[in-house]
């Protein structure tokens, strides 16, 4: 070697070597790919070694040979392309062959002697007592044999260092490949610990989307002729009417009537129409760059006859699979459609919840027979008392008290209250005052009618005159006097005309006076207060009176899906169904009652529920409490029917329409 390098002025060569040793040691030892790391050798091995150029070569399929990497590879062979150079072949083959470090000249490939223009030297790449290539340097300086057996010895140590690096990279593989075959155990386990449909679903998307290392598994399944969205990774609940995941269900039909997954990774070149355009749809609404979509087959033999399982969406959202876990994909599949093909047979079971509760039942039993005897004894006989024993069964009701003679009134037109004769509690008779109202359009229109009546009146008796002094003269004149008399009669129809309208206005004016049409009480709250010169419009409620000391009913309100047991057992009875309630102002005591009326429609209650209005009346007088609208608790009783009924009379409704209604 030469000592007069500017790199190696001040640094002795074992100091240099030893160096070189620790870097490409340290080199071997980090987890840099083998592309980097032939480059990092190569580029720390020829300046150490004052070569003029190098390369690394990897062993294919014998003979082959493929270029890893090179630094002027051309000075080897200078006259013709290193690639073509059949000498250069045959001393590479050679180094492989006999598995030792070969030297030669560079000019024909004869054996390197002292001097020479150019001059090759190859050590093997051994890596568990294979040749995997060959680390070879080319010189092209005058050396001596002592430089040339040095730079051999210390490829061989480099040499040594490539398989320390092979061999580390070989154990990580191996880590790397032991730890995804117990992530894969830990996703079988994960997936297939229980066969509820639902919690299978839950596990695939969770516990893949945690294998592969993507952003969101998706998982739709087939219902009613159609896919929807079953589960999402990381969301316990979502909205199935949201427009991404109807186009997601759009776009996993169409996946699914071509039979094919679809790997999309932001490509739409050479995709069919029908696939494109809901493809690019859900990536615009998604913002997703990696797409797969894999259809689910009972079998995948025949896919055309197979049953569809379901359909897996992988979804990333800031970069792609990596190419180690794109290859886990067809696993995950595969682990996906068996899981769901074991939950569906098992969930389709006839009979599972009976069959789960009995297990668990003597599961926990086994171990006391005698407690489970006796359980059973219990239970029997349950049943028997709920079947046997009879009961009344009472229907619920609530509803207010209300005179029977009970009569609103209305404004006959519109204008303004100018006295209220009466207060809330009061007694009235029959005719008596209540308001007097004032209108100014009637006064109005009453005196503008006066004057035209009394104008037209006025007209009319002139004209009257006129023809009666005109049928005094001679015949000349007895056309003036028929048109005398036409006129008299057209003032006349006018005048009736108007004098029928004033007794009209009339009539109205003196329903300005509300008197009370029954005699009873005034039931609304402090008239005064809210009447007291109020304008009112025609048809407006103004009182409500009723008559306190006579008959009472209760207006009840039943749930429409009670009614039907009520209509069936008046179907049943001879006699009004009896009724029992309560006042709100005395709950101590209860009354009786009997259904008089039961109205033919349902009608919307005020929080929108539907209902029946029940009339009752009394079958006693109640001696306190009488408030009209006081509240009322009532039953109706419907008969006689078993105990388990009685209890369980909504349940089994439920149940019943639910069976008949599916």
């Amino acid at each position: 070697m030469s000592d007069d390098s500017p790199t190696r002025a001040n640094i002795s060569g074992l100091d240099l070597i030893e160096r070189y040793l620790k870097e490409i040691a340290d080199l071997s030892q980090s987890e840099i790919g083998f592309a980097k790391f032939t480059i990092d050798l190569l580029e720390k091995t020829i300046p150490t070694l004052e070569a003029a150029g190098g390369a690394i070569w990897v062993c294919g399929v014998p003979p082959e040979l493929h270029l890893q990497h090179q630094k002027h590879l051309e000075l080897a062979s200078p006259r013709i392309p290193v690639l073509e150079n059949l000498d250069h072949t045959l001393f590479l083959q050679n180094v492989i062959q006999t598995k030792t470090p070969q030297i030669a000249n560079g000019t024909d490939g004869a054996p390197a002697t002292t001097s020479g223009a150019c001059c090759w030297i190859a050590c093997p790449l051994i890596f568990q007592t294979e040749v995997i290539g060959i680390f070879e340097i080319i010189q092209t300086d005058s050396i001596d044999n002592d430089t040339i057996n040095g730079n051999i010895k210390l490829l061989v140590m480099a040499c040594e260092l490539v398989a320390d690096y092979l061999r580390q990279q070989q154990l990580l593989e191996m880590q790397e490949s032991a730890f995804q075959w117990q992530k894969y155990e830990n996703l079988v386990a994960q997936v297939n610990s229980d066969l509820d449909l639902r919690h299978t679903g839950l596990q695939i998307v969770n516990e893949c989307r945690f294998y592969l290392d993507c952003d969101r598994f998706t998982l739709l399944l087939p219902k009613r002729n159609r896919l929807e969205v079953y589960a999402i990774s990381g969301c316990d609940s979502f909205d199935r009417r949201s427009q991404l995941l109807q186009t997601l269900e759009t776009l996993s039909e169409v996946v699914l009537h071509a039979k094919k997954s679809l790997r999309f990774r932001g490509d739409f070149q050479f995709l069919p129409p029908q696939l494109e355009n809901p493809l690019s749809d859900y990536v615009d609404q998604s913002h997703a760059i990696s797409i797969d979509i894999i259809p689910l087959f009972s079998t995948t033999a025949n896919r055309s006859d197979a049953e569809i399982l379901g359909v897996l969406v992988i979804e990333c959202f800031q970069g792609q699979l990596s190419s180690a876990r794109e290859l886990m994909i067809p696993r995950v599949a595969k682990l996906a459609r068996i899981s769901l093909r074991n939950s569906i047979d098992y969930n389709s079971l006839p009979f599972l919840i009976a069959a789960r509760f009995t297990r668990r039942t003597i599961s926990k039993l086994k171990p006391e027979r005698k407690k489970l005897v006796l359980a059973s004894g219990l239970g029997l006989s349950f049943v028997l008392a709920m079947l046997l024993i009879p009961a009344t069964y009472e229907v619920r009701a609530q509803g207010e008290l209300q005179p029977k003679i009970r009569r609103n009134i209305y404004a006959a037109s519109e204008g303004e209250i100018r006295h209220v004769e009466i207060s809330h509690n009061d007694k009235v008779q029959k005719g008596q005052l209540l308001l007097v109202l004032h209108s100014a359009s009637l006064d109005l229109k009453h005196q503008k009618l006066t004057g035209e009546y009394l104008a037209i009146r006025k007209k009319l008796r002139s004209v009257q005159a006129e023809r009666i002094q005109t049928k005094q003269r001679e015949d000349p004149y007895e056309l003036q006097s028929q048109r005398l008399s036409a006129e008299e009669e057209e003032l006349q129809q006018r005048a009736d005309s108007h004098l029928k309208e004033l007794n009209l206005i009339k009539t109205e004016r003196e329903s300005l006076s509300i008197v009370s049409p029954i005699a009873g009480e005034v039931l609304t709250w402090n008239p005064e207060e809210i009447l007291a010169n109020r304008p009112v419009q025609t048809g407006q409620r103004l009182l409500t009176i009723a008559d306190t000391g006579g008959p009472w009913i209760l207006e009840l309100r039943v749930p429409e899906h009670h009614i039907g047991s009520i209509l069936a057992a008046k179907s049943r009875a001879t006699q009004p169904l009896s009724i029992n309630f309560q006042l709100a102002t005395n709950r101590g005591a209860t009354y009786q009652a009997k259904v008089s009326r039961i109205a033919g429609r349902t009608e919307a209650d005020k929080d929108e529920k539907p209902m029946v209005n029940i009339h009752a009346s009394f079958r006693s007088p109640v001696t306190a409490g009488l408030r009209p609208d006081a509240t009322v608790f009532a039953k109706i009783d419907c008969g006689t029917h078993s105990l388990g009924y009685v209890l369980f009379h909504d349940f089994y409704e439920t149940i019943k329409t639910w069976i008949l209604m599916r």
